[in-house]
């Protein structure tokens, strides 16, 4: 992926049908500024794992492109890696230092403007508009896990200022899973996040494109992995390395011992 965006040309493809949704050639070519058609073609060849070619000719983002679309929104914000000792402005409501944020939009109607900063949780329930997210929240840092409806997945990715791991989108109501605690089957990190092994379901598949830290691991508790995908960087009790390392299938990462 990281290869796939590697030049201009090729992320203001990425950025153009993240988007628009669907594009042509010659629509792509004129998003990524190229006007000689073989130098483009090069380009495009490059992005095809983050493409998908409709049977019409024309193009839409994977969804390895859509999970790369996600991560340049989050990678495109100037806090994205700074660091900051602002105090919240003035009728600006901050919650921070919660194990698990639940965002209704009963509670985000009491407040003016909302910052959302140091929680393990955030569960966004389904009756919060797009419009209404917008409106009331300001900023997200320091969150492990953010669950929302898949149609704020966008607005949620814009306002994730740093250090966020996984966001997890669902259809329809808040799923139960998501009210106990558990885990995904597929977990998916681009910023930080620590993941509690005990805590996963069986034939859980990981992809870490961020630094993540496992915790609670047991020769038991491993088995419930089915893969990990790491991309980045990959922390394991000392001790276990070994152990998580027969787990992982993809590794263009670091893989790092703590005590």
């Amino acid at each position: 992926m990281f290869s796939a965006l590697s030049h201009g040309a090729r992320r203001a493809v990425v950025k153009s049908l993240g988007e628009k949704g669907i594009l042509s050639f010659s629509q792509l070519r004129e998003a990524a500024g190229i006007a000689e058609t073989g130098t483009f073609g090069f380009h495009l060849k490059k992005t095809e794992p983050l493409l998908e070619k409709l049977p019409d000719g024309r193009y839409k983002l994977s969804k390895l492109g859509e999970k790369a679309y996600g991560l340049m929104l989050f990678l495109e914000r100037p806090e994205a890696f700074s660091v900051s000792s602002k105090k919240p402005e003035e009728g600006v409501k901050e919650l921070r230092s919660l194990s698990r944020l639940l965002l209704d939009a009963e509670r985000l109607g009491r407040y003016g403007k909302v910052t959302i900063k140091d929680c393990d949780e955030v569960l966004i329930d389904s009756d919060v508009s797009p419009e209404l997210f917008r409106n009331k929240v300001l900023s997200i840092r320091e969150v492990g896990r953010i669950v929302c409806p898949k149609e704020l997945h966008k607005a949620v990715l814009s306002r994730i200022e740093r250090g966020c791991g996984v966001v997890e989108t669902y259809e329809g109501e808040l799923p139960l899973e998501a009210l106990e605690g558990r885990y995904p089957k597929y977990l998916e990190n681009y910023g930080e996040l620590v993941v509690d092994v005990s805590r996963l379901r069986p034939d859980t598949r990981i992809e870490n494109y961020g630094r993540l830290t496992l915790t609670g691991v047991t020769e038991e508790n491993v088995g419930k992995i089915a893969s990990i995908e790491n991309y980045g960087i990959l922390r394991v009790p000392k001790g276990f390395k070994e152990l998580v390392l027969t787990r992982v299938t993809s590794n263009y990462g670091a893989v790092e011992e703590y005590e």
